[in-house]
C-alpha cells in the first residue's frame, strides 16, 4: 500500500473511533493526562457530549472546569475530578464561579468572596476586613475581581485588586436608594461589562467600565415602555462587549458603535472570547435544545432529556460547558472532535454602525 493510502487508511480509522466515542461519561483514568489544544476539524466531526458529575459554573481556554460538587469547590481537567483546598479560618460550603485563562479560581466560602491563584494553591481571603459581603462575578489573570453587594436598599458593584483592595464601582443608588449596579464580566485588560437598573422606570441599561473608570451607559432602543434598555453580559479582549437589547443580540465596540446579530434560534447567553455563540431554543420539533453558532454557522448540540441545560461557559477553542437542570448539581461538556488540526476559534472582525 502506497504511503499516501496508508495514511488517509490510519485517519479513517482514528475518525470511526472518535466518531464512536461521542456522549460519553466521565471516569477518573489512573494518572492525570497531559493537556493538548482544542481543534478545528478537517475530516468529519462531532460536537462531542461528556457528562459531568457535578456542577460546572465556568472553562478557560486551557479547558479547565470549575464549579461545585455537594459543598465542595472542584475543577475538572482531561477527565480528572479534583477538589479545590479550604481556608483553615472558613468553614464553607465552598463553591467556584469563574477562572482566568492562566487558571486563577474565584469562588465563595460561606459568604466570603476568595480565589485560588492555580487550582492547586490555598485560597485568598478577599473578604476578610471588609464591611461588604460581595457577590464574586468574575477574575483575570492580575487577580483584578469584579462583583456586586447590597447596599442599603439597592445594589452596588465592586472591583479588587491586590494593591488597592475593594473599590466601589457602582452608578450609585439613585433618589430611591434601590437602583442596581451589576458587573457580569471582565476580560484581561481590566475592562468590565454589566448593566445599571433604574428602579423608578424599571429600565435596565447596558454599561462599560475602562480598568479604572465607569460605568459608561452604552446605546441602547427604546423598548415597549418608551425607555431605552439592554444588559451586557460579556466583553472580550478588544473590549467588544455582547449583550441584548429590545432589538435583539447586540455586540458594542470599545467607542460605543453597535450592531445587531442575528440567525439564532432564540437570543445566545453568551458569547466566547473569540466570538462563538451559545445559546438554547427550539429546534424543528419545537423543544428547547442548546446550539452554538460561529461566523453565521448554526450547529446543534445533543441534548441528554427534554429539559433544557443552561450554558455556563464557552473558551475560545469552542468548548462548551452547561448545567443540568433535570438532576441538580451534574452537568455537561460539548467538544469538537474529529481528524484535525490544533488550532482554536480564529475571532472574526468586528464591524459596527453608530
Amino acid at each position: 500500500m502506497r504511503a499516501p493510502a496508508r495514511r488517509l487508511y490510519a485517519a479513517l480509522i482514528s475518525l470511526t473511533a472518535l466518531l464512536a466515542a461521542c456522549d460519553t461519561s466521565v471516569t477518573r483514568p489512573s494518572l492525570p493526562q497531559a493537556s493538548k489544544p482544542e481543534e478545528i476539524l478537517i475530516i468529519g466531526s462531532c460536537y462531542c457530549r461528556t457528562d459531568l458529575p457535578f456542577s460546572p459554573s465556568a472553562i478557560n481556554d486551557a479547558g479547565i472546569v470549575v464549579g461545585k460538587n455537594g459543598t465542595e469547590a472542584v475543577y475538572w481537567q482531561n477527565g480528572v475530578l479534583d477538589t479545590l483546598q479550604h481556608s483553615v479560618a472558613l468553614a464553607g460550603p465552598y463553591s467556584a464561579v469563574a477562572i482566568s485563562p492562566n487558571g486563577a479560581i474565584l469562588g465563595k466560602a460561606g459568604t466570603h468572596a476568595i480565589y485560588w491563584q492555580t487550582p492547586t494553591s490555598p485560597p485568598n481571603d478577599v473578604n476578610a476586613g471588609f464591611s461588604y459581603l460581595v457577590e464574586p462575578v468574575a477574575i483575570n489573570d492580575s487577580h483584578m475581581i469584579v462583583g456586586w453587594s447590597w447596599k442599603g436598599l439597592g445594589l452596588t458593584a465592586w472591583r479588587y485588586t491586590p494593591a488597592a483592595g475593594w473599590v466601589e464601582i457602582g452608578a450609585g443608588l439613585g433618589i430611591s436608594g434601590f437602583d442596581q449596579t451589576i458587573p457580569t464580566s471582565l476580560n484581561a485588560n481590566g475592562q468590565a461589562a454589566g448593566y445599571h437598573y433604574l428602579y423608578n422606570s424599571g429600565t435596565y441599561l447596558p454599561v462599560r467600565w475602562g480598568a479604572s473608570g465607569g460605568p459608561i451607559q452604552l446605546p441602547a432602543p427604546i423598548d415597549y415602555t418608551g425607555q431605552p434598555s439592554g444588559s451586557a453580559l460579556s466583553i472580550d479582549g478588544a473590549g467588544n462587549i455582547f449583550g441584548t437589547t429590545s432589538a435583539g443580540a447586540t455586540i458594542w465596540n470599545y467607542y460605543g458603535g453597535s450592531t445587531l446579530v442575528t440567525g439564532f434560534p432564540a437570543l445566545p447567553k453568551m458569547r466566547s472570547n473569540a466570538g462563538r455563540f451559545v445559546g438554547v431554543g427550539p429546534n424543528s420539533s419545537g423543544q428547547l435544545q442548546p446550539f452554538t453558532s460561529f461566523n453565521g454557522g448554526l450547529t446543534w448540540l445533543s441534548n441528554p432529556d427534554v429539559t433544557s441545560p443552561t450554558p455556563v461557559g464557552v473558551n475560545a477553542c469552542g468548548t462548551i460547558v452547561a448545567r443540568r437542570p433535570s438532576a441538580p448539581g451534574t452537568g455537561f461538556l460539548w467538544k469538537r472532535s474529529g481528524v484535525a488540526i490544533y488550532q482554536c476559534d480564529i475571532p472574526p472582525v468586528i464591524t459596527t454602525t453608530f
